[in-house]
């Protein structure tokens, strides 16, 4: 997610990206913690449905990292760099994020240690971020009672992390759009984008499931088509948001971008609490005309949210995206006795703080050992 943006830093974006990772943590607990676990339907925090959003804005800035090396008149631009830079900087987030979920849920289920190498073994192609690669089967058990039953068996491949399934399906979907991209910028705008998207979002309309593991066209999972028509989505948004970059605006044209932008913020925090009606692909019709505005940066709330603390916000959101689903199982554990209001607080505490940490780790830790001074 922030690992991307280093070519081009939006600060309400990055905001905003904050947020929806918040509504969108809160909507896994909601689902997974009450909903399947304890068996309690919530009629708060249903609307986190916004995978989309860290889809496209990560097709945003894969078109915006290519801008920045043709700005440079880099004469070979290579996919296997492109590629190599993502993997540094999102490897460590992806492995201590399958991991802490494994320890937690594991933990939780106490299969025995005679038990745990068997099911470190089948979650190797997770530990080293292939999961989407098509190469092994895996199961969705978010049901902890489930998941008990089958880990005594130790036969089985779960997917620990699934929301850390779409990073890996979005560099696999980068490395391939971005490929197409330095070689025929043109063709890849006009023809690839545009055909991506209109079989991506058909198909994912057609078997409607967005779930990680779902088979869908030429056999590929779902998260994967979902990742190729987002990024396509989001490469083409660039476009758009470049174009409208180049023209002038003035009070007026600001004044009617901050009202549009209040309408879709008052919508989102609506529905962020209350829920909507339809799912994810309809919901894009939303996510599109927000994000551009915000990628725009004309309106006077995103100069409101011009600041280091919106772009703090944005990097700590990749740590806690990627770690919130091992604090959905860990705080209903650790107080069962809470209300679901009060839960729902010591959760998003419970994320923010080790969202800290890892922000913290990575920056001292992973950065200088692995990753190049820019």
């Amino acid at each position: 997610m922030s690992k991307l943006h280093d070519s081009i830093k939006v600060s309400a974006v990055e905001f905003w990206e904050f947020i929806f990772v918040i509504a969108f943590a809160l909507f896994n607990f909601n689902l997974i913690a009450w909903g399947i676990n304890m068996g309690q339907e919530m009629n708060i925090f249903t609307g986190g449905k916004v995978l989309d959003y860290f889809i496209i804005l990560t097709g945003v800035y894969l078109v915006s990292t290519y801008e920045k090396l043709k700005e440079k008149k880099t004469k070979d631009i290579s996919t296997f760099k492109y590629v190599r830079e993502q993997l540094v900087n999102y490897y460590p987030t992806i492995l201590l994020g399958v991991l802490l979920v494994f320890v937690v849920r594991v933990a939780i289920g106490n299969p025995g240690i005679v038990r745990i190498p068997t099911l470190v073994v089948n979650s190797l192609m997770e530990l080293l971020g292939l999961s989407q690669f098509g190469l092994v089967g895996y199961s969705l058990i978010p049901s902890t009672e489930a998941l008990n039953v089958a880990m005594s068996s130790g036969s089985i491949n779960v997917l620990w992390n699934e929301p850390l399934s779409y990073l890996s399906a979005m560099i696999i979907g980068g490395m391939i759009l971005f490929y197409v991209l330095s070689k025929n910028e043109e063709l890849f705008k006009t023809i690839v984008c545009p055909l991506v998207i209109l079989i991506g979002y058909s198909t994912l309309g057609l078997i409607d499931s967005y779930i990680s593991v779902a088979p869908s066209i030429f056999n590929l999972s779902s998260s994967l088509v979902r990742c190729f028509a987002g990024l396509a989505l989001g490469s083409l948004l660039f476009y758009v948001v470049k174009y409208f970059k180049s023209k002038k605006y003035n009070k007026y044209n600001r004044l009617l971008l901050t009202l549009i932008n209040l309408l879709f913020i008052v919508y989102f925090v609506w529905s962020f609490i209350y829920g909507n009606d339809w799912n994810e692909l309809l919901n894009i019709l939303f996510i599109m005309p927000f994000m551009f505005i915000n990628l725009l940066g004309e309106d006077y709330i995103s100069h409101l949210l011009d600041s280091r603390f919106s772009v703090y916000l944005g990097q700590i959101s990749l740590y806690m995206f990627a770690s919130h689903i091992a604090f959905v199982y860990l705080v209903p554990h650790l107080f069962p006795s809470l209300t679901f209001g009060t839960m729902s607080l010591v959760f998003l505490l419970f994320c923010f703080i080790w969202a800290n940490i890892m922000y913290v780790f990575d920056a001292n830790v992973i950065t200088p050992l692995f990753r190049t001074k820019k």
